[in-house]
């Protein structure tokens, strides 16, 4: 196999890929790591920075959803219950109760 190592020796290396992120409008090349860690969390997730070495990305604050409970109250027409007694529905009438977030 006369040449095989010469054309070894000279086969092209590949080129390392870059990885891109587009946040707010501007592209940026980053490490595959951060891009992981980008896409995961959600491109709108995160805002960009300046500072003096380059960009740096910052997540946005999470604001938590305000959790709401449904309360059993009387209405009109809804459940009716045996011996008031939550776990047992009897059927649906009048003067029933209802789940009803407030």
């Amino acid at each position: 196999m006369p040449g095989f190592f010469e054309a070894l020796d000279n086969f092209k290396k590949e080129k390392p890929k870059k990885h891109f992120v587009t946040v707010e409008g501007q592209t940026v090349e980053v490490s595959l790591e951060k891009k992981l860690e980008i896409i995961k969390a959600g491109i709108g997730a995160w805002n960009i920075q300046k500072v003096s070495d380059g960009i740096v990305f910052v997540k946005k604050p999470v604001v938590p959803k305000e959790q709401r409970q449904t309360e059993l109250t009387q209405s009109e027409k809804g459940t009716t219950f045996y011996e008031h007694n939550p776990f047992w529905p009897m059927g649906r009438d009048s003067k029933g109760y209802t789940w009803q977030i407030k």
